[in-house]
C-alpha cells in the first residue's frame, strides 16, 4: 500500500488538533485543526465553500477516481495529497482518500480517513456504504455496524445502510451462538431481523444497486436459520423466489436448507 503523508498542524491556529487512536498498526494520527476557508466560516459539520473551490475539488476527485479505476494508484495519491494539503477540512476529500486506501488494501489509513470524513460532516451516503462494506469484508462486524449507524444518522431509512447494519448485527449474533452465548445471540439476531425487514420496505437504493433486494432477502433467510424459525424462513424464501428468481445465491441456499427444514421448504 502507498504511504500517505501525516498532516501537520497550522502553527498560527489556536484550535485544538484532532487525534484518532487505536486504529491499527500506526497507532494514532493527528490531523490539523479545522480552520476557515474562503472567508466563509469554519470547516466543521457543514463546510461553506465558494463555487470555484468546489469545481476545483470536484474535478480533482473525479480525476483521482478515474486513475484508481484504471490501476494508476500512485497518480491518484498525488492528486489527493495535493488536495488534502490545500483543503484539509473537506469531508469529500477525506472520503475519497479513504476509498483509495481501501482499493489499495491500506485498511489502517482507510479507517482513519473514513473517520475524519465523518467528523467533518460527510454528506455522501456511498462513503458510509463503502466504509461498512470494507469492515464487513474483513469480518469486523462491530465496526461495520457502527459505520452503517453513522450513515443512518444522516440518511435515516437508507436501504443500503439498513442492509449493512442488519447483516452486521446478524453476523454478530451468529458468532455469539458459536460462542455459546445463545441469549445475547438471539437478541442480536432479533434486532437484525427488524432492521432487515425495514430495509425491504424502503426500496430507496434499488435504482442504484439492482442486487440489493436479493442481498436483503438472503440476509433474512440466513438470520432466520440462526433463529431456527423454519416457518418464517419458508415465507421469506417464497418472497425471495418470487421477487428475485435469477439471484444466483437462491438455489444453492435452498439446496442446503431443504434437508434441514423439509416440512417448510418441500414445496419450494
Amino acid at each position: 500500500p502507498a504511504t500517505w503523508p501525516t498532516p501537520q498542524p497550522d502553527p498560527k491556529s489556536t484550535r485544538p488538533c484532532v487525534t484518532l487512536r487505536g486504529l491499527g498498526k500506526r497507532g494514532s494520527i493527528t490531523f490539523p485543526p479545522v480552520t476557515q476557508y474562503s472567508g466563509q466560516g469554519p470547516a466543521s459539520g457543514k463546510l461553506q465553500t465558494n463555487k470555484s473551490e468546489d469545481r476545483r475539488v470536484e474535478a480533482g476527485l473525479r480525476r483521482a477516481r478515474f486513475l484508481v479505476n484504471t490501476a494508476r494508484i500512485n497518480e491518484a495519491i498525488q492528486i489527493l495529497t495535493d488536495l488534502m494539503g490545500e483543503y484539509p477540512g473537506r469531508a469529500d476529500i477525506h472520503g475519497t482518500i479513504a476509498w483509495t486506501n481501501m482499493r489499495d488494501d491500506n485498511l489502517v489509513d482507510a479507517r482513519i480517513h473514513y473517520h475524519r470524513a465523518h467528523e467533518l460532516g460527510c454528506r455522501d451516503r456511498d462513503t458510509y456504504w463503502h466504509w461498512s462494506s470494507m469492515e464487513a469484508a474483513n469480518d469486523e462486524w462491530n465496526a461495520s455496524a457502527k459505520a452503517a449507524q453513522f450513515g443512518l444518522v444522516k440518511f435515516p431509512g437508507e436501504q443500503g445502510l439498513l442492509f449493512r447494519l442488519g447483516y452486521a448485527l446478524h453476523r454478530q449474533g451468529k458468532e455469539l451462538f458459536y460462542e455459546e452465548n445463545s441469549e445475547k445471540g438471539t437478541t442480536n439476531c432479533q434486532q437484525a431481523q427488524q432492521v432487515l425487514e425495514k430495509a425491504l420496505t424502503t426500496r430507496n437504493a434499488e435504482d442504484r444497486n439492482i442486487a440489493i433486494r436479493g442481498q436483503i432477502y438472503r440476509a433474512i433467510v440466513l438470520n432466520l436459520e440462526i433463529l431456527d424459525d423454519g416457518r418464517m424462513l419458508s415465507r421469506y424464501f417464497a418472497e425471495w423466489s418470487r421477487e428475485c428468481p435469477s439471484d444466483p445465491n437462491r438455489i444453492p441456499d435452498l439446496d442446503r436448507l431443504r434437508p434441514k427444514y423439509p416440512q417448510f421448504l418441500r414445496e419450494h
